[in-house]
């Protein structure tokens, strides 16, 4: 794949790129069409795409330089980086930007805050389990439970799956578990500490599935229940339940009664 010229200058690239990781921010499901376009769109010339590797410009004289205000723009458009200021998270995507000879933009297919927002709405809400766990990306289209109630997972572009799923015909019949790493957050916000980006995230999920319950981190509608806990690692626990009838599995406080 190929652009169709570089950008006149590096401030030119800079700009572009700032504008390509503000469009990566608001993608819901890692595709790499999408990113060709979302970088297309921003006015970078996208000279090569590698699986999830997107090679956009030459560098120049300074490479140091340019790989500096590059840093400094995207920590603007994304927030501060993870993982030792090594990448950031932008949408379904984690992102590394390299410049050597040329600019590498590394993708590694992450779940989406977006995305993960609509499930919970959508599990919450009373969708049906099978149309819901397909849509939401946790089993493949074609899967069947085994005879533990274990079902196969959904994969991201590799072995690492998305999120375990079990199923039981008594007692708690739906238990969903995933996990998010700590950097992860919602779409142009800004926080600096993990305090601050945590509770953003709450927030940012509290806009659709409303307030949560006792405890801050878990909704529940009848007998079901969404939980975005943050663990002592600071990575975020996720977990979608269904209870028995008249029940409701509460994180933190086990399995309890309906509310009246």
């Amino acid at each position: 794949m190929s652009g169709t010229g570089e950008p006149a200058s590096a401030q030119d690239l800079v700009g572009a790129m700032s504008g390509f990781m503000n469009r990566l921010a608001l993608l819901e499901i890692p595709d790499m069409d999408d990113v060709v376009a979302a970088a297309q769109a921003a006015g970078l010339a996208v000279d090569e795409v590698r699986d999830t590797r997107l090679y956009v410009g030459g560098v120049g004289d300074d490479a140091a330089k340019l790989k500096r205000q590059l840093t400094v723009a995207i920590t603007k458009a994304l927030g501060k980086p993870s993982g030792g200021g090594k990448h950031w998270f932008a949408g379904p995507w984690e992102v590394h930007v390299s410049v050597v000879r040329r600019i590498e933009v590394l993708l590694r297919p992450r779940y989406s805050l977006a995305r993960l927002r609509r499930a919970a709405a959508a599990w919450l809400g009373g969708a049906d389990l099978r149309p819901w766990l397909v849509d939401s990306g946790f089993v493949p289209a074609d899967a069947e439970p085994d005879e533990r109630g274990m079902w196969p997972a959904e994969k991201m572009f590799g072995p690492v799956s998305v999120a375990f799923v079990h199923t039981r015909a008594t007692g708690d019949p739906v238990h969903v578990m995933m996990s998010m790493e700590a950097g992860v957050r919602p779409p142009g916000d800004m926080s600096v500490s993990d305090d601050e980006r945590y509770a953003a995230t709450l927030g940012y999920l509290a806009e659709a599935l409303g307030a949560p319950a006792e405890g801050g981190y878990w909704w529940c509608r009848g007998s079901r229940s969404f939980c975005f806990k943050r663990m002592r690692s600071s990575s975020r626990s996720i977990t979608f339940d269904e209870a028995e009838p008249g029940m409701v599995v509460a994180r933190g406080f086990g399995t309890v009664p309906q509310a009246s």
